[in-house]
């Protein structure tokens, strides 16, 4: 990966709580775990068609530098877009790059 690939700040969230709404809802409190630069690629091509195929509500990949710790029920913060993390890896298993497949939160 090239760093000038990273051009999104992000913030990688992880819940910390949740509390009660007006009308008695649980709504979750989040805490920052990291804010990293990272790529926001959409999903396209063949590649989405194929994830599409398999019922996956995957529409974007999220790269950046290894960031421990992350997992699926955290998500990504990118200005006023929420993406929930589906899945989060390290490519090549060396821990020098991270890999998070999300979908974008309804808004």
């Amino acid at each position: 990966m090239k760093a000038g690939w990273l051009r999104h700040s992000i913030t990688i969230q992880q819940k910390s709580g949740s509390s009660r709404s007006a009308i008695g809802e649980d709504v979750p409190a989040w805490a920052t775990l990291a804010t990293v630069w990272a790529s926001i690629e959409p999903i396209r091509g063949s590649e989405g068609i194929a994830l599409r195929n398999e019922g996956s509500e995957i529409t974007t990949k999220i790269r950046t530098w290894y960031v421990a710790g992350v997992t699926p029920a955290m998500r990504v913060v990118h200005g006023s877009v929420v993406y929930n993390i589906l899945e989060a890896y390290s490519p090549l298993e060396k821990g020098v790059e991270l890999e998070m497949l999300c979908s974008r939160e309804a808004s």
